[in-house]
């Protein structure tokens, strides 16, 4: 009898599926629309990417080493697409060498955040 081979490691579809559009996307960014195909973003529009992206993660954060993610990172990556976009659009007048401050207060808000975890969760992260 002959031994079968582990399975090897499930892919992440929803990754390479992802991955593959990002591609596609970037590849119909650097074409001209006045070609007939091709895409057209005003200036400033980068962080709206960045927030998807979060959303994404938050939606489905995945696994890593056969363990679910932490939210956490796509808290942060839709935090900071929310940083661009006030700093894009001057919301608020803040520009970017006067919206970063706002990362200071975010990054101080995540080190609290952490601090303030039940212990067991804090292993289970750890571990």
């Amino acid at each position: 009898m002959t031994e079968q081979a582990p399975d090897p490691a499930p892919r992440a579809t929803g990754q390479i599926v992802f991955g593959a559009a990002l591609i596609l996307l970037g590849i119909a960014m650097l074409t001209d629309p006045r070609e007939g195909w091709g895409i057209y973003l005003p200036d400033g529009w980068w962080p709206l990417f960045v927030i998807l992206f979060g959303v994404a993660r938050l939606v489905d954060p995945g696994q890593s080493h056969g363990r679910p993610r932490s939210r956490s990172s796509g808290v942060w990556l839709v935090s900071i697409g929310i940083w661009g976009l006030i700093s894009e659009t001057r919301l608020f007048g803040f520009g970017y060498s006067t919206s970063w401050p706002l990362l200071v207060i975010l990054l101080g808000a995540v080190i609290v955040s952490r601090a303030l975890r039940p212990p067991e969760a804090r292993r289970l992260r750890e571990n």
